[in-house]
């Protein structure tokens, strides 16, 4: 339910922002959700502002986490230890900023710093709204025809950067400098104990979800599972089932007649577990493009093309918001099942494309991207596998450029989180064999387990 953004300035402020913040706040709202009151915090030097602050957010004056997390009282204490989550957090002192992503970046953050200004927000908008101009991006153009996305670590505005995955960036206010420090660990090339057998590595992966789960102490009252027929959303429903949690499938209407479809294996499920559950269609209406493609792109910030799940014109989304509740979805660090058997399948699964994969295209050719435009971080390393470059592509740049994306539609409506992508699950993942890994072997042993008579869809 909630975009935000702190506005930090070199010296005080000399007028009160307080209007302008909420004016922005309602600019970014849809035409089909009635936003709660923006929550706005400020001192002489600093603005925070939430738009549609959902009741899940912890908040401490100018400070704020987005998301949710295993956090104590050093939550918003400068370079204490990141918690485990799927957040953004922001901690905000006198003499120092820390603005923080989680392991994945389920939660893009972005940041524009000048001398006389820092900002940083999980909305592009929103910074654009304060700096009151835009410089539009070419190359970020050339990636969104190539692929459907902004590529990596590109904005709409040349001025706007993204933070990265395992990353804190603080402010130094005193010197007015900006320091990165960042965890690049992707790899899955590790060396793997030889002796850990395959019953040691699903149990140490099997308790990851469990004590994750369990620490976020999520209460399922405030709570919608997206539930799928697949094993992600499985597993949740599995630790989460209780009192007052309710699930919510979307896909075509005649999926419900299909006994095997996501539609008819989520609603088993939920019946079996007791638990209120809806449907939502999303077949497409000619008349409702225009009405589709306005929430669309206002919701998502253009970052995205991926348009199917929408076809109601985000009239699901509107339902939710007036819900109140924030949505459980069910992402994980796997990636697809398929193997890969060459550099193309990698980066067509990790939608990393460049112009010339295609065997004709209409693009323009000052709108091309080569391979040479992808960066170094991102090429296979030197005695990586091709399994394994795809595993780490995933993580570091399909899940905060593609997946993260997603979300950023939906919370323009609700609160989202994604549990499976903490950072106690991705660190066991990354230590799985990549046969137990590979078409996500470990995880349906797992997952098997749960609801053993209701098939997978």
């Amino acid at each position: 339910m909630a975009k935000a953004i702190t506005v930090c300035f070199k010296k005080p402020i000399q007028n009160d922002i307080s209007k302008l913040a909420e004016k922005i706040a309602k600019r970014i709202e849809p035409n089909n959700v009635q936003a709660q009151q923006p929550y706005i915090s400020k001192n002489k030097t600093t603005i925070s502002l939430i738009y549609n602050p959902a009741s899940t957010i912890v908040k401490d004056g100018i400070n704020y986490c987005l998301g949710t997390c295993e956090h104590d009282n050093s939550l918003f204490k400068y370079d204490a230890p990141l918690p485990n989550g799927s957040y953004a957090l922001f901690r905000i002192g006198n003499d120092r900023v820390e603005i923080a992503s989680d392991y994945a970046a389920s939660r893009t953050l972005w940041y524009y710093h000048d001398n006389d200004v820092f900002m940083a927000s999980t909305s592009q908008r929103l910074i654009i709204s304060f700096l009151g101009d835009f410089k539009l991006n070419n190359k970020a153009c050339s990636w969104f025809l190539c692929t459907g996305t902004l590529g990596p670590g590109l904005s709409w505005d040349e001025r706007i950067k993204i933070v990265p995955p395992r990353t804190r960036l603080k402010l130094n206010r005193d010197n007015w400098e900006v320091e990165i420090d960042h965890n690049p660990n992707f790899n899955f090339d590790i060396t793997y104990d030889e002796e850990k057998t395959e019953l040691s590595h699903e149990a140490q992966l099997k308790n990851a979800v469990e004590k994750t789960i369990k620490g976020l102490k999520i209460d399922t009252s405030k709570w919608t599972l997206a539930l799928s027929g697949g094993m992600d959303s499985r597993s949740l429903l599995y630790h989460l089932k209780g009192k007052n949690l309710n699930a919510v499938t979307w896909g075509l209407g005649r999926a419900l007649g299909l006994p095997t479809s996501d539609a008819s294996i989520a609603k088993n499920l939920a019946q079996n577990c007791n638990m209120e559950h809806s449907y939502a269609k999303m077949d497409f209406r000619p008349d409702s493009f225009p009405v589709l493609l306005e929430r669309f792109l206002a919701a998502g910030e253009g970052r995205l093309d991926h348009l199917a799940a929408y076809l109601d014109g985000l009239e699901l989304w509107g339902q939710l918001s007036a819900s109140g509740r924030g949505v459980i979805r069910g992402y994980d660090a796997f990636g697809r099942k398929p193997p890969v058997t060459n550099s193309y399948q990698v980066r067509r699964t990790c939608n990393l494309m460049t112009s010339f994969d295609y065997t004709s295209s209409d693009i323009p050719d000052d709108f091309l991207v080569n391979y040479e435009d992808i960066p170094e971080h991102l090429h296979q390393k030197a005695n990586e596998s091709l399994g394994d470059w795809r595993y780490r592509l995933w993580l570091q740049h399909r899940t905060p450029i593609t997946t993260a994306a997603l979300e950023d539609i939906k919370l323009a409506y609700v609160e989202v989180i994604n549990p499976l992508l903490s950072q106690k699950i991705i660190a066991s993942v990354q230590q799985v064999p990549i046969e137990l890994r590979t078409n996500k072997k470990i995880w349906r042993s797992i997952v098997s387990e749960m609801f053993p008579k209701i098939p997978f869809a």
